[in-house]
Order: structure tokens, then sequence, then C-alpha cells
């Protein structure tokens, strides 16, 4: 079950995992059977967030109101923390990747530690502050390097590249991204690799290949045994639409944006909703096109710019990246309205020193 979830075949990583679970029901096994069942809740949480949450939540937090076996506690965090991440509530991620690390690391259980670190650097990187996504993938690294396992450090090479990419250290990023592509390449099905195109087509967008950028993202959407996940294809279509923008497609472009909006507003992927609203704002501003029919604000960068915020609910607006306030406050100061410009202004200065106290 796990060599098939480590090449993301999710439908045999299930079906080994019944067969797990029987095999402990007919031992009589509690613990087995526990295992088991938390690992097929992760398993559903890969595949399908909000029916995974909807079955397996309820679940997960009763477990941990009890006395737990730490292999079974260490599951139940992992789940709640990635659940989390898939919803951007990052704050959660923080909380439950802090307490899980704790843990790990009095038992001694490296992989673990190494991937909770990750979704740790995850968490601040899609929050914008590159600066703490770096240190917590830095400390991710170096608990993976010295283990030599392919998918454990090979995703943190990868995410340790993306970073440096943020942070304009382009050559350092291509050679952690080149050495992490490299260790996953038997793993081409996985989760990990596929990750792995997305950071390389963000890296050659900003090496100014927009070409191989472009083919690198739609690798993503060529036909597979085992289809990509949500966020990664939206993630793609983010980067595709921006490169078919500087290759002066700005139709195609278009299209490609409004792609990922139709796919990202039915799900639970907050971040990824608000990045295909943030991409078609960025299209405007660069092209000359149609303005959206149901626009009201004085530009239509502005109109999307304000339905990206208003993607989080007023009780989530924690979980907005600085960003997305720096943009509004711009493109108002653009428009002239400083006081509008000052007002979202203060919220991103605000956002910025909450999130530098979740550390």
């Amino acid at each position: 079950a796990q060599i098939a979830g480590d090449r993301y075949d999710l439908a045999l990583r299930c079906r080994e995992l019944d067969a797990a679970a029987s095999v402990a029901v007919g031992c009589d096994d509690d613990f087995r059977l526990e295992f088991a069942q938390l690992c097929l809740a992760h398993a559903a949480l890969r595949q399908d967030g909000p029916a995974a949450a909807a079955q397996w939540s309820l679940h997960v937090r009763e477990r941990l109101a009890r006395p737990l076996h730490p292999a079974l506690h260490v599951l139940c965090n992992e789940f709640l923390a990635f659940e989390a991440l898939q919803r951007s509530d990052f704050r959660t991620v923080f909380q439950v990747c802090s307490h899980t690390a704790t843990e790990l690391t009095r038992a001694g259980l490296q992989r673990q530690i190494a991937l909770t670190l990750t979704t740790m650097g995850v968490a601040f990187s899609n929050l914008g502050d590159d600066a703490q996504a770096m240190e917590w993938m830095q400390r991710s690294l170096s608990r993976a390097r010295p283990t030599g396992w392919p998918l454990v450090l090979g995703l943190a090479l990868l995410q340790v590249g993306t970073v440096q990419c943020r942070l304009g250290e382009l050559e350092a990023s291509q050679q952690a991204l080149n050495e992490g592509l490299a260790l996953l390449a038997p793993l081409q099905s996985s989760r990990a690799y596929s990750l792995g195109l997305v950071y390389l087509a963000e890296l050659q967008r900003d090496l100014k290949q927009p070409e191989a950028a472009l083919a690198t993202a739609l690798r993503l959407e060529a036909p597979g045994p085992i289809p990509r996940s949500l966020d990664l294809r939206l993630n793609a279509m983010c980067v595709a639409a921006l490169c078919l923008s500087e290759l002066g497609r700005a139709g195609e472009a278009m299209a490609t944006a409004h792609k990922a909006l139709a796919l990202a507003q039915p799900s639970h992927l907050a971040y990824h909703h608000c990045e295909a609203l943030r991409v078609l704002a960025t299209l405007h501003e660069r092209h000359a096109l149609p303005p959206p029919p149901e626009m009201k604000e004085a530009s239509a960068s502005l109109h999307y710019l304000l339905r990206s915020l208003a993607v989080y609910a007023p009780e989530a607006q924690h979980n907005v990246p600085p960003a997305v306030f720096d943009a509004i406050a711009s493109e108002y100061a653009r428009l002239g309205e400083g006081l509008q410009a000052y007002h979202y202004a203060g919220r991103a200065r605000a956002a910025s020193d909450s999130l530098h106290k979740q550390d």
C-alpha cells in the first residue's frame, strides 16, 4: 500500500489497505485495523478532499480526544494538517504540524518529520512568506538528505528549489529541481513528480523561457494512467495562462485562465481559486481585453482582485496571502483612489505582521 501511494496509484493503495484491514479483523488486531483505516482516510483525502473530510474528520477528532498509540496519533494529526492545507486554513496547519513534529522527533521517525516540515514550509510559501518557507524547507532537506529515500529527498529538494526561485536564486533553484526530478524519475505518476513539473514551469517562466514553461505546464494535462490532482492541474493552468500571455497569445491565455477558474470555483481549494482570479487580473492589466459583463469596479483588474479576496469568508481572512491586499492597494493607487489604496496597504501590513507571529 505504501509503495502504491508513493506511485500515486491510489486505487491500488486502497485495495491493499482494505486487505490489510481484513487481515487485522481476522486476527482481532484493533491497532492494525485502526492503522489501516486511518491510512484509507489519508488516501481518500488525496482523491476527494471534501468527501474525505465529511467521512473521516469526526472519526479522526474523536480518536484524538482519547488516549491513543503514538503511531495512530501521528496519522490523525497528518490527516488534519493536509486537510487544513487543502482548505487554505494555514493557522490550523501551523498548530497541528508543530505538535506533530514534536511527537515525531520523540519517536525518531525521519521520513514523517521531513514531510511534516515540508508541509509547514508549503503553508508559509502559500502565504507569500518565502523567508520563513525556506527555513522550514531547509530543515526538511537536512532531515531527508542523510536518508537517501528518493521520494522524501526528492520532494524536499523540489520544495527548496521552488522557494529559491521565488527568492530570485534561479541558478540554485535549477540545481535543486534537476536533482529532485532525477530522483523522482522512476515515480513519474506520483504527486511529487507532478509537483516538480509545476515548479520547473514556474522557474522557466522566471528564466524568460515562456515556450519551455508552457510545454512543461501542459505535461500535466497530458493523458496518463492516473489522473493528476486538481490542485496541481490548476497550478499548471495558471502558469500556462501567464506563458501564453507572454507569448502574445492573449485569447488563449484568457481561455486557459477561465478554464482554471471554472474548475476551481466548485472546489474546496480556496488558494487556487484565488490564484485563478489573480491571473485574470494580470491578463487584463497586460492586454486590451473586453471587460467582464458583471463588472461594476473601475477596472477589470480590480474586479478580479476583489473577487479573489472574496473567495475567503470573513472568518477566514487571516488565511489571505498579504500579496492579495498589496495587489488591490496597487490597483486602487493606479486608479487614483488613494484612500482605498491606503486602506488595503494597511491590511497587507497587518496580514504580514500576523503571519510573522505564526512562527
